[in-house]
């Protein structure tokens, strides 16, 4: 996914070697944090860009917490390989604080779920025992590999289908096609119920934008066939949705969604998700929920940084041929395999 904007503050970003306070925007994108210069007061020109005091990649962030101190009293402290980063004059320290802490901890996580894990001493080990318990999902994994590598391209190119509404959605955002090969299941081969769980941050909210001064609180998500729990960090209940009390689900950006249950003659409840692991979580959501998904037009801004960016583009009739013939080819590999056996 390019390097998209998820939140901004108003912010005081201390200069170390300046040794002075300095007003600015705190940006945290997919991939980093960093500081830019006000925003001009004057309309500025077309081609004007704020300047960067500071910018640091989340893979070297070695901590993020909250403190005070004898000239600030509430701030954030980012934690570098470089050195520390003091942020104060935040509109609400603590939220600030729980979205930087959840994108910077669960994207260094390569699986959101809770899954079982082989132990082995080796990454072939665990390969080799895995395709003797599970050979049929091995060759269906075979078959993605095969795609793969049919695929001279950077992001996933989906086949127009009815229900691909969601596909060209992700396509439009970028989305990298490592999130999108997963299966999903809610019951596995012995018949036994799956849940899926994945850490988020949530507050109540009616609209689609969250106030700046609502507090999101970090917890969980969990997703089964039985409906959808919203529970504090602790494993505390906050929110229990039936099936049927899911009246929306409507789709923000590829990190935040908006559940809803609309009663007539009672208080609407409704939640405001958000997770860096929305896509996977979506795609859970998606199999039971589906008719009930509302998905937001992907704003002008967003597809003019990936213009900007650069990326490469297929046609439509190249994108087609190219998920056509790895079907095809899929499928033959497939029958040959189940045929020697």
């Amino acid at each position: 996914m390019a390097d998209l904007k998820i939140a901004e503050w108003k912010c005081s970003y201390y200069d170390s070697s300046r040794k002075k306070w300095l007003s600015g925007i705190l940006q945290l994108t997919k991939s980093r944090i960093r500081v830019l210069t006000p925003p001009p007061k004057r309309k500025a020109p077309a081609d004007s860009s704020q300047a960067v005091y500071m910018t640091v990649a989340l893979d070297n962030v070695t901590d993020i917490k909250k403190a005070t101190s004898g000239y600030v009293f509430k701030c954030v402290v980012v934690t570098s390989r470089d050195g520390q980063h003091w942020f104060s004059s935040l509109p609400v320290r603590d939220n600030v604080y729980n979205i930087l802490n959840h994108f910077w901890r669960n994207r260094l996580m390569p699986t959101p779920e809770k899954r079982h894990s082989f132990p082995s001493n080796s990454k072939r080990g665990a390969e080799l025992l895995r395709l003797a318990q599970d050979p049929e999902q091995s060759l269906v994994e075979a078959g993605e590999m095969l795609m793969k590598q049919g695929e001279e391209m950077e992001y996933l190119v989906f086949e127009e289908k009815p229900q691909g509404v969601l596909a060209s959605w992700f396509s439009k955002w970028r989305v990298p096609k490592e999130y999108l090969t997963e299966g999903i299941a809610f019951v596995n081969s012995k018949g036994i119920p799956i849940v899926h769980e994945f850490p988020v941050l949530f507050c109540r909210g009616e609209t689609t934008k969250i106030p700046e001064k609502v507090l999101q609180t970090p917890g969980v998500l969990r997703v089964s066939k039985d409906g959808i729990s919203i529970l504090t960090e602790g494993q505390v209940p906050c929110h229990y949705f039936k099936p049927r009390e899911v009246t929306v689900v409507k789709i923000l950006t590829p990190w935040r969604i908006l559940i809803a249950n609309y009663r007539s003659n009672e208080v609407d409840v409704s939640y405001i998700v958000t997770s860096s692991h929305m896509v996977k979580l979506i795609r859970v959501l998606e199999v039971q929920y589906k008719k009930r998904f509302d998905i937001e037009e992907v704003p002008e801004n967003v597809e003019q940084t990936f213009r900007m960016s650069g990326g490469s583009h297929l046609s439509k009739s190249t994108s087609e041929k190219i998920t056509f013939f790895s079907l095809v080819y899929f499928k033959v590999r497939t029958e040959r395999a189940f045929m020697k056996n």
